[in-house]
């Protein structure tokens, strides 16, 4: 009987000593944002952009009015050819090579790393998908 309450204690030892280095880390965890601080970047358009998605430092696409798609390469924006003028108002990246952007009328594009394409949507004008998450 001793030896199973020795053995219970010493696990309650073990328990508290790797609880408190838990604690203790907690407070050293490192900041999840890249930066402290925000500055405002020229997007080179006119239109209202509606959404960004980024899989990195070096790789975003913007969407907005008119059909607009600009992409960053980790110091400037450029346009993308969207290959429509609907508004698209949402866009998902999970890789440099595959994007999905979404707007009005049902509108789908696919970017494969090169272009941007549009895609078949069942539908239509029944509803304007505003959030788009890729997995």
């Amino acid at each position: 009987m001793k030896l199973v309450a020795a053995h219970a204690k010493k696990q309650k030892v073990y328990f508290l000593l790797i609880f408190a280095l838990m604690i203790i880390s907690l407070g050293q965890l490192p900041k999840i944002a890249f930066a402290d601080t925000w500055s405002a970047e020229t997007s080179g358009t006119g239109n209202t952009l509606n959404n960004v998605s980024c899989v990195g430092s070096n790789f975003c696409k913007a969407v907005g009015d008119g059909g607009k798609i600009l992409s960053w390469n980790g110091s400037a924006w450029s346009t993308d050819t969207s290959g429509t003028g609907n508004v698209l108002y949402g866009v998902s990246c999970a890789g440099s090579n595959f994007c999905k952007a979404v707007g009005t009328g049902g509108t789908i594009v696919s970017w494969n790393g090169s272009a941007w394409s549009a895609d078949i949507s069942s539908t239509g004008n029944a509803g304007v998908p505003r959030k788009l998450e890729v997995m």
